[in-house]
């Protein structure tokens, strides 16, 4: 493993804790919506990230460099505020919508980071796993907008 990371290695690993995050976060809404559909949309999603976490995190090995970890601290921070928020919630359907428009919001920061990683020099089987996660997560912005 090298001291200095290069762009495409911090790239993949920021596109990875994005995964983790929305993972995690998905999970956590799942339970929180009363919406079936919606919770069973959240647990398949949750499970797509972190099977797109692991295999970004085999890429980032295989290139050299070890897979960054989630920041507890900052994510417990991020899973109570989002709690908080949900508690304030005046019904189903205003939760139903709230964990839409934060789905969108994840989904676009990952196909966001998706593009940023795409810009540097990874090729191959990288390349189209990045390229798998960013049209998943667009397709999934798309969903949840309409």
């Amino acid at each position: 493993m090298s001291v200095l990371r290069d762009e495409r290695l911090a790239e993949l690993n920021e596109l990875l804790v994005r995964c983790n995050e929305a993972s995690l976060h998905y999970r956590d809404a799942a339970e929180w919506t009363q919406d079936t559909a919606l919770a069973t949309l959240l647990g398949d999603l949750a499970e797509q990230r972190q099977a797109s976490g692991r295999e970004l995190s085999a890429h980032i090995r295989a290139l050299g460099d070890l897979p960054d970890a989630l920041d507890e601290d900052r994510e417990s921070f991020s899973r109570l505020a989002a709690l908080v928020k949900r508690s304030f919630s005046e019904n189903a359907h205003t939760l139903s919508e709230t964990l839409k428009r934060e789905v969108s919001v994840l989904e676009r920061g990952i196909a966001e980071q998706a593009d940023r990683t795409l810009s540097t020099a990874i090729s191959g089987p990288v390349r189209t796993c990045v390229q798998r996660l960013r049209d998943s997560a667009r397709a999934t912005v798309q969903q949840m907008e309409h």
